[in-house]
């Protein structure tokens, strides 16, 4: 049977946050396609399917067959006063909860226009080699959101992992700096709880950030039909 599959997170000291309410929902995409799985990742805080309904987590890669449909990360808790901070992702059928990009150390938005972060940031480990052994500078490793990467207009705070060749502090692939990844493909992307109101669950906005680097790899083992996800969760309100 279909059913969400949702990745629980929980705090019992979660203080107020003054919604904002100026970002449209997340609509950007990747498919994570490097060993047996063939997966669509969403940059909304749910993956694994289309959005219309229809599963895209097949295993093996191919045959049609969806090992899964849908999941979500949730994140919720009481405040003091038993107020309710809710981010809970369903199948988006009442709205959203989460919303692109990243926050600024006092948890609010960065810039004006949230929708320049309604992106998925994909890479593999060979584009990455080719750069290192022949400088060939693909538009991925060009354009992955790491610190400070004037190509993008990224902030000056930690985002995508990176080897800093030069140790100035700073993304730049024009000074030899590379995407830092785990697997043999990864892709990586930011949302947060306060770019709007959260309509899907009509909890109160935490004020988090939350960044994910989805990766697999390509093996001749059990790891082949496998994906893995790392999310960091900061709470910056």
């Amino acid at each position: 049977m279909n059913r969400l599959l949702p990745f629980i997170f929980a705090s019992s000291a979660l203080i107020s946050f003054e919604a904002n309410s100026q970002c449209a929902p997340a609509t950007a995409s990747a498919e994570l396609n490097v060993n047996n799985v063939k997966t669509t990742i969403l940059n909304g805080g749910d993956m694994w399917w289309d959005l219309q309904g229809s599963a895209k987590y097949e295993v093996p890669k191919g045959s049609g067959v969806n090992a899964l449909f849908a999941g979500s990360i949730w994140i919720g808790g009481l405040t003091s006063t038993s107020e309710l901070k809710l981010a809970a992702q369903q199948y988006r059928s009442k709205g959203n909860d989460f919303y692109p990009g990243p926050l600024d150390q006092n948890g609010n938005l960065i810039g004006s226009n949230c929708m320049l972060w309604d992106r998925v940031f994909q890479v593999s480990k060979e584009e990455i080699q080719d750069f290192k052994d022949f400088s060939v500078l693909s538009s991925n490793v060009r354009d992955w959101p790491a610190k400070g990467n004037a190509n993008i207009s990224a902030p000056m705070q930690d985002l995508a992992p990176f080897i800093d060749v030069d140790m100035d502090g700073v993304y730049d692939p024009s000074k030899g700096d590379y995407p830092d990844i785990k697997g043999d493909q990864a892709v990586w992307w930011v949302f947060n709880d306060v770019g709007n109101l959260h309509t899907e669950s009509g909890g109160g906005q935490i004020g988090i950030e939350v960044q994910v680097m989805a990766y697999a790899f390509a093996t001749n083992n059990q790891l082949n039909n496998a994906t893995f996800y790392d999310y960091t969760l900061i709470k910056k309100s």
